[in-house]
């Protein structure tokens, strides 16, 4: 049998034989994360339908296929976009500062730079071109905060690049100590425009939105001096608010800031999220999971902002700039409600940030005769919070008590930990 290889906007697809189009549209369909329900609602079809095309079991329409096929490509879409942590700020639990920078910035202690501080109401900060880590006294349970303002990040992410790691991995670090998020900004900077502020500014006027927000503000900047536009911005929310927004001409600021003209500049437009407390924890908790920091990014936008456009008949739709803009997105679980930690998330974690090392001690234990793992747990012992989540895990299939902070199996008196 003669495979064709087909490439749609960057993925590879193999076509061959009668099930060729079947491979190709499912293959399309989970790249950009939908589900058959959701793509089925949008093309009002039935999810069981749809599930048979995908099989090979119904025949498509070249009609349908064709309209599937580009709304994939148009959900995939993500030419010009660049999206950028800004801001992070992270509380560890703890009052080591070396262990802290070695350990969970994976830097060199040696070269923070150390200098009494109010910021936050720390009372020491550990600095080093503009990473900083701000240590509180002892007794404060506040512990340790890290703090990356914009230039901080640009210069982690160099630190990161020269481990050969991501932000995944330092967030992961950051979690598998029970770290507690307090803010994250991520800055989506266009290249393309896929909207001028302008259109989203008379959106907003003539009410074609649905927004989350209460408020919401656009300023048109000009130099009354120089007669100088400095571009529009718009707000949603405010500066107080948990979850807040500022869309801006990008091109703008660097144009007059660098005294060229506004079209020699890349890009055009800057989309920020200012995210708070628990709904940065949040956020945090959802993009380990998504790992992609774009649609992680564009999920939040999409769940808070929604432009329409009119048809004909006057009925509202979508507006077909921002479905393109926002791509496939997921929901992002945003609520107050706090998730209790669980055995299977700290698998997970340690699944993905430990398992390289785990399986190397295994094999060299194995050839050695000597068991490494073991070695290391040995004198472990467990914080009460883990013994917490251990217990429950535990009486799930089995039945513990928990009892002066020892585990014991009910039924025979046995001391598990």
């Amino acid at each position: 049998m003669q495979f064709l290889f087909v490439k749609v906007n960057k993925i590879s697809v193999k076509v061959g034989g009668i099930f060729g189009k079947a491979t190709e549209l499912k293959e399309l369909r989970l790249k950009v994360g939908l589900k058959q329900r959701e793509v089925a609602d949008i093309f009002e079809i039935s999810k069981n339908y749809l599930s048979m095309i995908e099989s090979g079991k119904r025949k498509c329409s070249e009609k349908l296929y064709t309209e599937l096929k580009e709304y994939y490509e148009t959900m995939n879409q993500t030419e010009g976009l660049e999206a950028i942590f800004d801001y992070v700020r992270i509380r560890i639990p703890s009052h080591n500062a070396k262990y802290v920078i070695e350990n969970i910035l994976l830097m060199d202690f040696e070269n923070f730079y150390e200098k009494p501080t109010g910021l936050f109401g720390y009372f020491i900060m550990y600095e080093y071109d503009n990473i900083r880590v701000l240590l509180s006294k002892n007794g404060d349970d506040r512990g340790i905060l890290i703090e990356l303002a914009g230039q901080g990040c640009r210069n982690y992410e160099y630190v990161l690049n020269e481990l050969d790691q991501k932000w995944l991995d330092f967030f992961t670090r950051c979690m598998l100590v029970d770290g507690v998020v307090k803010r994250i900004d991520i800055a989506i900077n266009d290249y393309v425009e896929y909207f001028a502020l302008s259109e989203i500014a008379r959106k907003r006027k003539k009410q074609e939105f649905d927004s989350r927000f209460k408020k919401s503000r656009v300023i048109d900047s000009t130099n009354d001096v120089e007669e100088i536009s400095e571009g529009i911005t718009i707000y949603f929310g405010t500066r107080n608010s948990l979850v807040y927004f500022c869309f801006y001409q990008k091109n703008y600021e660097i144009a007059n800031r660098e005294k060229i003209p506004v079209e020699e500049v890349d890009v055009k437009n800057r989309y920020e999220i200012r995210l708070h407390s628990e709904k940065a924890q949040k956020f945090i908790e959802f993009y380990l999971e998504d790992t992609y920091l774009l649609r992680s990014a564009r999920s939040v936008i999409s769940q808070q902002l929604c432009f329409f456009e009119k048809k004909r008949n006057g009925d509202l739709q979508i507006w077909s700039k921002w479905q393109r803009f926002v791509g496939a997105t997921k929901y992002v679980d945003l609520s107050m409600q706090v998730k209790k930690p669980s055995f299977e998330r700290k698998l997970r974690w340690l699944g993905y940030f430990c398992a390289q090392a785990m399986k190397m001690a295994d094999i060299a234990g194995g050839q050695e005769g000597f068991n490494y793992l073991a070695e290391i747990i040995r004198d472990v012992e467990l914080s009460e919070k883990n013994k917490k989540i251990l217990a429950q895990h535990l009486a799930e299939s089995h039945d513990i008590l928990s009892e002066n902070g020892r585990l014991i199996a009910s039924k025979t008196g046995e001391i598990i930990y």
